[in-house]
């Protein structure tokens, strides 16, 4: 009987870290909030490259949708 309880809370917990890796995987890094008065240029987002890539890429079908 602990043998079989022993087994089913070490795939719980194996299932709990495989979900929390995948979770990791999908969040972004936090950023640092700076304080101070160069703050506000400090603290902004940069985008990624592939959010840029994404955008390129979407223009680019709407503009081939509207050329047909």
């Amino acid at each position: 009987m602990k043998e079989r309880k022993r087994n089913i809370s070490e795939q719980s917990a194996n299932s709990t870290l495989l979900l929390n890796q995948e979770n990791k995987k999908e969040q972004e890094p936090r950023m640092k909030i700076r304080k101070g008065p160069k703050a506000k240029k400090r603290n902004k987002k940069k985008k990624s490259n592939a959010s840029i890539l994404t955008t390129i890429d979407v223009l680019h079908k709407i503009y081939k949708h509207f050329l047909n």
